[in-house]
């Protein structure tokens, strides 16, 4: 039983009626000790320090709640999640080791909902995912169900309970821990705050030593540079210095935002980004198996970048030898266009130029001459840069680039 849950300087202590024993925090194990709250153990090194005999816990498998303690028995989100670091390791080869140590067992967790029901791709199923309040690592699940109708419609800051058994859905190299639902939803809170975001580098989302520990969280990165914007099954790929992540669009509002407007342009300043992060398919050899899954667009904060042009059309779309023709393009930055033209050559002849104007909003439109030449072979692409503001130069972007 824990008899004080605050000694100081993280340390708090538990009695089994015998007598009083020190616990420490030298390692994470995330566990937030509760007056009289009932163990079944507490595992770990046993450390001497500052005059006081104590117990180490390793991770947070080590700290383990009573069956007995609470009203639904509840399992930290943590125990579930953390293992240790040197199967990590392993995880990046083996494929395997960052399997949850409960896979199998029934729990009841408690957590804040951050991903809605009906937002993201689940098939003809249903998911969402919550977390727990603390936040941080190790700290969310995911729960899927093939029945669309398992789940009550849930919000973010909805409090939710569930009971089910620990799971891994595995696509190639990627394990990801969920929790399969098999009693009634339970909401005892609407409205909760969400848990903090917790602020990552790019280069922790690319090996399990580092990312594993982010699965399904909440994640924020900052200051980032688009660096592809044309990877398979509408990924793009960001890079703040670190190492590059990929941002899939798993969520529904991300998915049609991008077909849209299209994927942002190669250079693009990302001040802000805000997802989870999806353990699936992709690659251990090439960091490609943890992702950042933004569920609104407002969860992407652009900066400082290239000018993005999308929508870009002709008319009339099959001219004659006599008709002048009009390109019109969607040309958008975070700042202002300074200028926007369209190439064109005709019969692989020498490229010319004709400026466009901003006619309506982030409308821009350019006409060149009829060609007067039956059958001729026009090429075009249109460019665009804007004012330089906020970068320390004037950015340009091309359609097609």
């Amino acid at each position: 039983t824990v008899n004080n849950p605050d000694l100081g300087n993280g340390e708090w202590s538990i009695t089994d009626g015998t007598n009083s024993v020190r616990v420490d925090d030298r390692w994470d194990y995330y566990y937030w000790p509760d007056s009289l709250q009932e163990l079944a153990e507490v595992v770990g090194c046993l450390d001497y320090s500052y005059g006081n005999t104590k117990i180490q816990p390793r991770l947070a498998r080590d700290v383990v709640e009573s069956a007995g303690w609470g009203q639904n028995q509840l399992t930290r989100m943590q125990r579930i999640q953390q293992v240790l670091y040197s199967d990590l390791i392993k995880a990046g080869i083996d494929e395997e080791s960052d399997m949850s140590y409960m896979y199998g067992d029934t729990v009841t967790i408690e957590g804040i909902v951050t991903m809605p029901t009906g937002l993201s791709y689940a098939g003809d199923g249903v998911k969402f995912i919550f977390q727990d309040e603390h936040g941080g690592p190790w700290s969310s699940i995911l729960s899927y169900d093939p029945d669309s109708s398992a789940f009550p419609i849930l919000f973010e800051g909805d409090r939710v309970q569930c009971t089910g058994y620990v799971y891994e859905y595995s696509t190639g190299p990627a394990n990801m821990t969920e929790l399969f639902i098999t009693e009634p939803v339970n909401i005892i809170g609407v409205g909760v705050s969400l848990p903090d975001t917790a602020d990552v580098n790019t280069g922790d989302l690319r090996w399990p030593t580092e990312a594993e520990q982010w699965g399904t969280v909440m994640v924020r990165a900052t200051d980032a540079i688009v660096v592809e914007n044309d990877l398979p099954y509408g990924e793009w790929s960001i890079d703040d210095g670190t190492g590059k992540v990929n941002v899939d669009d798993d969520s529904d509002s991300i998915s049609v935002w991008q077909e849209a407007v299209g994927r942002p342009p190669v250079g693009s300043y990302v001040s802000s980004i805000r997802g989870w992060v999806y353990h699936h398919f992709g690659s251990n050899t090439d960091s490609t198996a943890y992702k950042i899954e933004p569920l609104y667009v407002a969860d992407i904060e652009f900066g400082a970048g290239p000018p993005n042009i999308t929508d870009v059309s002709r008319d009339p779309c099959v001219p004659g030898v006599d008709d002048m023709v009009t390109f019109s393009a969607n040309i958008v930055d975070n700042s202002t266009i300074s200028e926007a033209s369209v190439y064109y050559r005709i019969n692989d002849g020498n490229w010319n130029i004709i400026a466009m104007t901003n006619t309506t909003d982030d409308t821009w439109s350019g006409s060149i001459s009829p060609s007067s030449t039956d059958g001729a072979f026009i090429e075009y692409f249109v460019k665009a840069a804007d004012d330089g503001s906020d970068q320390s130069e004037i950015k340009w972007s091309e359609f097609p680039d």
